[in-house]
């Protein structure tokens, strides 16, 4: 039921604290905190694909893939990502 299913998103968003806005980055935040780790990844490399290049959302993306990697326990590929958030400020 479609109620059913808002009213559980809700529900996340409200308990990790995300804003109420229904885009794939809060997706890939809530599948993040679920330990949906691959689904997460999916979802960031999408949006970053159909954003503009220097769309603010970008280092936004990169951020939570790095915070998946750490999940996964790949330390070095989350400070690939965290070091990219890094670089787009830079430019």
């Amino acid at each position: 039921d479609t109620d059913e299913w808002k009213g559980l998103v809700d529900q996340m968003k409200t308990e990790i604290g995300i804003g109420t806005d229904d885009t794939l980055l809060t997706l890939g935040t809530l599948l993040w905190k679920s330990s949906r780790y691959d689904q997460a990844e999916e979802f960031y490399h999408r949006m970053i694909e159909e954003l503009s290049p220097g769309d603010t959302l970008i280092p936004n993306c990169y951020q939570g893939l790095g915070f998946v990697a750490a999940a996964k326990g790949n330390l070095e590929q989350a400070l690939t990502w965290q070091t990219k958030v890094l670089d787009f400020y830079q430019l």
